[in-house]
């Protein structure tokens, strides 16, 4: 408890100039306020209305809400019941570094290092350049996961040394806890690692024996020391018989395959809806913009320096990738210590060092010969927006060998003066290049040719074209106090090694912690709540005026995206997840090629294709030409508010069928969305309604209810139609008439959803619920009554209880 004590207020200290104001965390000010808040907040809001949010209806035909950046099924998510979203990710903010802290503290200090290494190693992994700045992108459902890998390390070392079921069931339980956490990546990232180098120590030989699991006692002992050994947290390179190395990897198998069992089944509820839309939608064709691109080599240099190659004005990152997928800095004191730490027994750093330096070239992407041959060995790299998230690993296994390089100081296990020579290395490199930036001066030649040395000839134009021209010399300001601040560090730490004495320790892991407050403090950029919120007159005229509409606005306003609490959103989205003939469609009216895979989609002009899914409602700064036909209905300021009169309705009623091949519905789609305001188009494969022809115009509704997972509508209809909404038709939505179910039509090339109604009064309601969800929840609960059953938790108390006097 006193480590996660001590984790607790190094979090709140590091996060102070979030924590300590009334103004919300705003990072970068893009992924943030687009997506994430928004959505959460729309989440909440569904939970505080007693819904689970399932599907979002006000984004684009409407999207599953289990799928890509929109998880609900992490209980630490129950928060937003009772905070404002900002206010949550306040809290998140604190909870998850104070967790990522402890846990890798904890771990470190099983393996048997003393609480100022462990916490040292803490402070270095959670306030690292991966968590750090994905939290400064926004990209909460990256940062939130970081926590839990060294969980996943600390429960899976201990199940690797004992025999009973116990352990195994509880690492798989965090496996499957981290899996509900957020983004796929990071979780597949700590997974590689944690299991790459467990599997390693089998091979290379481990100090302790990796016994067969056992299910009679599941919390009995049973891994045995190959090799005395004074050193507790030597783990690897014993020699070992073939054998025995042999078995160790089959045992450990067991194990593994056991984890994985247990956390697939914990998760399960979250697995399968999200695989269900992954198949129905157009992710499952790979984009080749987000394969391979590789990451600059400035990425090696930002582990000496912070904030290295940073533009102060708008964004902290200079190349083609943003600093956030790339960032890779541990702090200069850890730097220092890792080379201390080499000087100690080879079986104590092999490991380590070897998952550190596979994990920093794979970083690299394309720019090292590794991560070719790799991707071809492990396919799902081809998905990787960035290579350089493999810098997760290099943070996790720097902060080892940091606490260990600390470890061997205090134990005394490596001369001071020749630490003092290891570490100075780091502190010579940060000196010369602290020099040659002060160096530079106004004239700027020097810099500007090693930056052109370290980035493509593309990526060089961009900065050195327009306005980025203008910053190069904020730009090497910038560098250089960063520079000096690390060189600072570096001699503060190197003195510190040098004169070493117990109390030193500490002295040393405040470095650490002081390091890691100057590197994420320009990452924790706030703003006044009002960033946050539409302007309230905005959200009148359009929920008086119609508050089934959809609406979007200019991409220039971007912070203005607070719509999804007032139960509005984009008509485009920041998602990989789109139905394939929505994408289809737009491509079409965009003049691209129709099978182009698109991530975003977003574009202030009302076309064709937007009038077709009732975006009636856009928001602009600047006017439109005198021939739109958009009407201004309001102004805010510098916002203005157009509505569009051609839009469809969200729901409506058509008298008239027509059956024609798909791609021709989609094209007509895309170019004349006029001739499905009386009309259900249906794919020529699809079998056609029996409706009695008729002349009469299509009838808006003026009774639809949306809620979050179900609409409702009620009609009294003098001849029969086709009831159409202007939701995808995604697996898992039903519809009932009267009560009693009917089948649910796919209309307009898969782009509506549609219903049969005979003529009279009828109630029909269209609801969201996918089978899969049903069947991962019932996987899920029989999942823990095994855990529970297999591990018998409650023999821990029984144990305990027979050791008290």
């Amino acid at each position: 408890m006193k480590t996660f004590f001590g984790a607790l207020v190094i979090s709140i200290v590091l996060a102070a100039p979030v924590l300590f104001t009334s103004q919300y965390f705003w990072g970068s000010g893009i992924d943030l306020p687009i997506s994430h808040q928004p959505l959460r907040e729309a989440g909440y809001q569904a939970l505080r209305n007693g819904e689970w949010p399932l599907w979002n209806p006000s984004m684009v035909t409407g999207l599953p809400f289990q799928t890509g950046l929109r998880n609900f099924a992490y209980p630490l998510h129950a928060l937003g019941l009772f905070l404002s979203a900002g206010l949550q990710i306040k809290v998140s903010i604190v909870a998850h570094t104070m967790l990522a802290i402890g846990f890798m503290a904890g771990a470190l200090q099983w393996l048997g290092m003393s609480r100022p290494s462990s916490l040292l190693g803490g402070v270095v992994y959670g306030s690292s350049g991966f968590a750090y700045s994905h939290l400064f992108a926004g990209h909460l459902d990256s940062f939130e996961p970081v926590a839990y890998v060294p969980a996943i390390l600390w429960t899976s070392l201990i199940a690797f040394r004992r025999r009973g079921i116990g352990w195994t069931v509880l690492a798989g339980l965090t496996i499957g806890w981290m899996g509900l956490a957020g983004h796929y990546q990071p979780i597949y990232i700590g997974l590689f690692g944690v299991f790459g180098y467990l599997t390693l120590l089998c091979l290379t030989g481990s100090r302790h024996g990796c016994l067969p699991l056992s299910v009679k006692v599941p919390w009995m002992n049973g891994a045995h020391d190959r090799e005395a050994k004074e050193d507790p947290w030597s783990l690897s390179c014993v020699v070992v018989p073939r054998g025995e190395r042999l078995r160790d990897v089959w045992n450990w198998g067991q194990r593994a395959a056991a984890m994985g069992l247990v956390a697939v089944g914990v998760a399960l509820f979250r697995l399968l809806p999200s695989a269900q839309s992954i198949l129905a939608s157009n992710r499952v064709e790979t984009d080749p913009s987000i394969q391979m691109l590789p990451c600059p080599w400035q990425t090696l240099y930002t582990y000496i320096v912070p904030h290295l190659f940073e533009n102060p004005s708008d964004n902290l990152g200079w190349s083609f990738w943003p600093m956030w997928e790339t960032q890779g800095y541990i702090g200069v004191v850890a730097l220092c210590l890792i080379a201390v730490s080499l000087l100690g027994d080879p079986r104590n750093w092999a490991l380590p060092v070897g998952m550190m330096t596979f994990s920093l070239l794979i970083s690299l992407g394309s720019n090292t010969p590794l991560y070719d041959l790799w991707r071809r060995v492990d396919p799902l790299l081809q998905n990787f927006r960035s290579p350089g998230r493999f810098t997760l690993l290099v943070a996790l296994f720097g902060a080892w060998l940091a606490a260990l390089g600390l470890e061997l100081l205090i134990k005394g296990r490596v001369r001071k003066a020749r630490a003092s020579a290891a570490s100075a290395a780091i502190t010579v490199l940060a000196a010369g290049f602290t020099i040659w930036l002060w160096g530079q001066g106004q004239a700027m030649q020097g810099w500007a040719g090693f930056v052109h040395a370290l980035t493509s000839q593309e990526n060089w134009d961009m900065l050195s074209d327009g306005a980025n021209r203008d910053n190069l010399a904020g730009l090497l300001h910038s560098n250089q106090k960063a520079a000096l601040l690390a060189l600072g560090l570096a001699i503060l730490t190197n003195l510190s090694i040098a004169y070493f004495r117990s109390f030193t320790a500490h002295a040393l892991l405040a470095l650490a912690v002081l390091d890691a407050v100057i590197f994420v403090n320009p990452y924790l950029r706030t703003a006044p709540p009002s960033d946050f919120d539409l302007p309230p007159e905005i959200v009148e005229v359009i929920k008086t005026r119609d508050p089934s509409a959809r609406v979007l606005w200019s991409p220039d306003l971007n912070w203005y995206s607070h719509f999804a609490p007032y139960g509005l959103c984009e008509a485009s989205g920041y998602d990989y997840f789109f139905f394939p003939e929505y994408i289809q469609s737009l491509n079409l009216q965009d003049g691209l090629p129709i099978s182009q895979p698109r991530l975003l989609v977003s574009t202030d002009q009302i076309g064709p294709f937007w009038n077709l899914h009732g975006v009636r409602f856009i928001v602009r700064t600047t006017p439109v030409e005198a021939s739109s036909p958009l009407i201004l209905v309001r102004q805010v300021g510098d916002l203005l508010v157009y509505e569009n009169p051609a839009a469809l309705p969200r729901a409506f009623v058509v008298h008239k069928v027509e059956q024609k091949p798909k791609p021709e519905i989609l094209e007509k789609a895309a170019r004349a969305s006029e001739a499905f305001r009386d009309t259900a188009f249906f794919a020529a494969e699809e079998p056609l309604p029996n409706l009695t022809p008729s002349t009469m115009p299509a009838e808006p509704i003026d009774s639809l209810v949306l809620k979050q997972n179900s609409a409702s509508v009620e009609v009294d209809l003098e001849s029969a139609g086709i009831l159409v909404l202007t939701n995808a038709p995604w697996p898992g939505w039903t519809v009932t008439v009267d009560g009693e179910n009917a089948t649910l039509l796919k209309v307009n090339g898969s782009l509506h959803q549609g219903v049969e109604v005979a003529a009279g009064a009828h109630t029909i309601v269209f609801s969201y619920w996918p089978a899969t969800l049903g069947w991962g929840l019932l996987g899920s609960l029989l999942t823990w009554l095994a855990a529970l059953f297999l591990s018998r938790p409650w023999q821990l108390l029984r144990r305990q209880e027979s050791l008290e006097p």
